[in-house]
């Protein structure tokens, strides 16, 4: 009857050997789970790009956003000093506090759902433009967390 030896009845070579099997081994695997997880991870993507593809061929044959810019031309300087002056901060002011921070997203929110470009609010405050997208989003989900007389102030000044 045949069977193999022990750890201790081998010799260094042979359990030197028996390492390198297993450590090939376990490669083998380990490169195998790799090819199998990167071609899902292609499907995926492939899957994604075609929907966004398709999105965007709808976006552009629509003509559409999905929250439609005001055509109706509003100033800005009007904008800024009456949510200033709603929230009793100075929206220029370089700083972090919550209620000037509050105040400048929510100026983002209000001009660029008045036809107003990203770069554009941004030049206006010395901020880069990824900031009023982030500023305008923040006021977008956070906008039911705020009391109803800051929600109604906001509604009114994008209708």
């Amino acid at each position: 009857m045949e069977y193999e030896k022990t750890i201790m009845q081998m010799s260094e070579k042979e359990l030197r050997q028996k390492i390198w099997q297993l450590w090939g081994t376990i490669e083998k695997l380990q490169s195998k789970k790799k090819e199998v997880v990167r071609e899902k991870t292609n499907v995926w993507e492939s899957r994604y790009y075609a929907l966004q593809k398709k999105y965007n061929e709808l976006a552009l044959s629509k003509n559409e956003r999905l929250i439609p810019k005001r055509e109706i031309e509003i100033n800005p300087d009007e904008v800024i000093t009456f949510v200033g002056e709603y929230f009793g901060v100075d929206p220029f002011k370089n700083t972090r506090e919550k209620t000037h921070v509050k105040a400048r997203h929510i100026i983002f929110y209000i001009l660029y759902y008045n036809a107003m470009s990203l770069s554009d609010i941004g030049k206006m405050f010395g901020k880069d433009h990824s900031t009023v997208i982030h500023g305008r989003n923040r006021v977008a989900s956070d906008m039911i967390n705020y009391p109803q007389s800051e929600q109604d102030f906001i509604n009114k000044m994008i209708q």
